[in-house]
């Protein structure tokens, strides 16, 4: 799939997740009532934006699971600079790579990524994978794409981090992860059950 990186952090920042903002999506709001806000998807989207920069500071890391925004590509970049942070993208379905790259606003762009921090392997998709590299070793999958459904997941530390899971509009710390996560079972490579 691709080679594990082991980001550089100074310390200071906050390392954060989201997926699945889908900014100016006009019917995200219909699809997703419980989780969204806004009289439209413009103020939706601002609404967003506030929340983004109350929790994201200048120097704080994003690692953003894909479905950035259904805006045009203006509407599009005008939004991502307005968002604080260093934003690590992982495409999804929605993103078109070529319109991502020319919004000259995200650290890096991957389909797939796997990082090690905090000694921990993080193992980055935009779809949910039931069985993921290291796994049974304890890394952990941090995904999007369904909005917060309910999926048939193993047992094991993965966990949707999209915005759809969330009743605020906002992004997960790597704090908060890890105490919903770490503390699942690491699934046995030789487990017979199924």
């Amino acid at each position: 799939m691709g080679k594990t990186v082991r980001p550089k952090y100074q310390g200071t920042e906050q390392i954060l997740f989201t997926s699945d903002t889908h900014a100016y999506h006009k019917s995200i709001l219909k699809f997703c009532p419980k989780s969204r806000f806004g009289a439209d998807h413009e103020e939706m989207t601002e609404l967003m934006i506030k929340k983004w920069n109350e929790t994201v500071g200048p120097d704080d890391v994003v690692y953003h699971l894909g479905d950035v925004s259904f805006g045009g590509s203006e509407a599009t970049a005008k939004y991502l600079k307005r968002l604080n942070g260093i934003i690590h993208l992982v495409l999804g379905n929605h993103d078109s790579e070529d319109q991502m790259r020319k919004m000259n606003r995200f650290e890096s762009i991957h389909n797939y990524l796997e990082i090690i921090v905090q000694g921990v392997p993080w193992i980055l998709f935009h779809y949910p994978i039931f069985e993921w590299n290291m796994m049974h070793h304890g890394s952990v999958h941090l995904y999007g794409h369904v909005h917060g459904r309910k999926m048939e997941m193993p047992e094991g530390r993965c966990m949707d981090v999209g915005m759809d899971t969330r009743t605020d509009m906002g992004l997960y710390t790597i704090r908060e992860i890890k105490s919903l996560v770490l503390n699942k079972p690491v699934r046995d490579h030789h487990d017979k059950r199924g």
